[in-house]
C-alpha cells in the first residue's frame, strides 16, 4: 500500500514537471513570436529613415553636375566669343592699316605734283630760287621717304617738314602776300601723325594767294601740355573761285586720317566767312 501510494506520488510529480516544462517552452516560443514582429518593425523603420537621405545625396549630386556642366559651357562659349572678338579685332585693324596705308600714298603724288609746280613756275622766269627750290624740295622728299613710313614722328619733325614747305611756297610769293608762322611749346615728347597738317597749309596756299591784291596767310602750331592746336587762316584771294577745296581730296583724306588715327580725341571745325578761310584743329595726343 506504501509503494502504491509512493510510486502514484512520483507519478504525479513527474507528470507536473513534464507539464510545468512545457509550459515554458510554449511561453519561450511566444515571447519570441512576439519580438520577432517588434524587430521587423524596427528595421523596416530603420530603412524608411535611410530613404530619404539617399535620396537628398542623389539630388545634391545632380544638382553638383548640372552647375559643372553649366560653368564649362559658360567657359567654352566665353572663350569662343573672345576668340570671335579678337579676330574682328585683328581684321578691323588690317582694315584701318590698310587704308590709312592708302590715305597716306595719296598724300605723295598730290603733294609732290604741287610742289612740282611751284619749282616749274621759278624755273619758266629764271628765278634765281630756283636751286635753293629744289634743295627744299629734296629735304622734303628726305622726310617723306624716311618718315612717313612710321605711324607716328615727334612734333618737332613734322614741324620743321611743314616750315621747309612754307618757305618753298615764299619762293614764288609777291609782296602782295603776308605769310607769318609761328610755334610755340614744342618738344620731342609730343607725337604726331605725319603728314597730318599739310592738307590745310596746302590749302591755304592755294586759295590765299593773289598778284594783285593783299592777302595773308597765317599758320600757328602750338603745343599746350598733351594738346597740340592748329589754326590756318588765309584771305580768300577775289581771283580764286568761291568754291574752296573743303570737300576735296586733301580736306578728306585729313578728315578720313583724323577719324582713324583719334577717334573722340580731335576737334576739327573749318569755316569760310567774310573772304576769310579758316580751320582750327586741336588734337589730345
Amino acid at each position: 500500500m506504501l509503494l502504491s501510494i509512493v510510486a502514484v506520488t512520483s507519478y504525479a510529480r513527474g507528470r507536473a514537471a513534464t507539464r510545468s516544462n512545457h509550459s515554458n517552452k510554449q511561453r519561450c516560443n511566444v515571447t519570441a513570436h512576439v519580438a520577432e514582429p517588434r524587430s521587423r518593425k524596427r528595421g523596416s523603420r530603420a530603412g524608411e529613415e535611410h530613404r530619404p537621405q539617399h535620396s537628398a545625396v542623389l539630388i545634391l549630386i545632380s544638382i553638383l553636375f548640372l552647375l559643372v556642366l553649366t560653368f564649362g559651357t559658360c567657359i567654352s562659349v566665353t572663350q569662343q566669343w573672345l576668340s570671335s572678338e579678337q579676330n574682328k579685332k585683328e581684321t578691323e585693324n588690317e582694315k584701318l592699316n590698310t587704308e590709312l596705308s592708302f590715305l597716306k600714298s595719296q598724300i605723295n603724288p598730290h603733294f609732290f605734283f604741287n610742289t612740282l609746280n611751284n619749282i616749274y613756275s621759278l624755273a619758266i622766269v629764271k628765278s634765281e630760287q630756283t636751286a635753293p627750290a629744289v634743295m627744299k624740295l629734296s629735304s622734303i622728299m628726305r622726310y617723306i621717304l624716311s618718315e612717313t613710313e612710321k605711324d607716328f614722328v615727334p612734333l618737332s619733325n613734322e614741324i620743321d617738314f611743314t616750315k621747309n614747305y612754307i618757305e618753298l611756297q615764299q619762293m614764288r610769293l609777291t609782296d602782295k602776300v603776308t605769310v607769318v608762322f609761328n610755334t610755340s611749346g614744342i618738344s620731342d615728347d609730343l607725337q604726331i601723325a605725319p603728314l597730318l597738317f599739310i592738307p590745310f597749309v596746302e590749302n591755304a596756299f592755294k586759295y590765299g594767294v593773289s598778284t594783285k591784291e593783299a592777302t595773308t596767310i597765317d599758320i600757328q602750331i602750338h603745343a599746350i601740355n598733351n594738346q597740340i592746336a592748329f589754326h590756318a587762316t588765309n584771305t580768300v584771294a577775289t581771283n580764286i573761285s568761291t568754291h574752296l577745296d573743303s570737300t576735296g581730296i586733301g580736306i578728306n583724306n585729313a578728315k578720313r586720317r583724323l577719324a582713324l588715327l583719334y577717334p573722340g580725341s580731335y576737334q576739327l571745325n573749318i569755316s569760310n566767312q567774310d573772304n576769310t578761310y579758316q580751320v582750327s584743329l586741336k588734337i589730345n595726343s
